[in-house]
């Protein structure tokens, strides 16, 4: 059986997350057989998210179970690591540093604006936080402080790329 995990998308809560979980159940009760898990068309997804679909689904249905009958398919780099990173915890090993794989994330948002906004990239440190948006901001004329303002903040770089991939923002 095989799940299209973009049709649970976006994939930005623990409660999408709990959405897939809920077939992945449904499906094992079914049958004995092998669920895959497609990630293809994928670019990111909230650690919420894939947490549920590791760590929490582990917990219910145990670490083997899961291992042997759930397959995760069609991931890129940056989601591979995750789900490496949570099914190592999902396994009853603790993780003594996390990995933050911040090249692959810079990557991914370089790709968008080129994308969307002939390359412009904007990362700045506000008091709030890190804040990541397409353009390039000219505080004196055109762009309006009010509109930076508003953009979400995050307490490091990496968290405000993350959020920037699953929606880029135009300042």
């Amino acid at each position: 059986m095989k799940i299209e995990i973009k049709n649970f998308a976006p994939l930005n809560s623990h409660q999408s997350g709990i959405k897939v979980k809920k077939e992945i159940l449904k499906e094992l009760e079914k049958s004995e057989g092998l669920i895959v898990l497609d990630f293809e068309g994928i670019d990111i997804f909230t650690d919420s998210f894939i947490q549920q679909l590791t760590v929490i689904l582990a917990q219910e249905i145990g670490f083997q179970n899961l291992k042997g009958r759930v397959k995760f398919r069609n991931l890129n780099d940056f989601l591979q690591k995750m789900v490496k990173e949570k099914l190592y915890i999902a396994s009853g090993k603790k993780l003594i540093k996390r990995e933050k794989d911040i090249d692959i994330l810079l990557k991914r948002a370089e790709e968008i604006a080129t994308q969307k906004s002939n390359g412009y990239l904007s990362m700045i440190k506000v008091s709030a936080g890190w804040k990541v948006f397409l353009n390039s901001p000219n505080l004196d004329k055109d762009i309006k402080k009010d509109d930076i303002l508003n953009i979400p903040s995050f307490k490091s770089l990496d968290e405000a790329l993350y959020h920037f991939i699953s929606k880029p923002l135009f300042v």
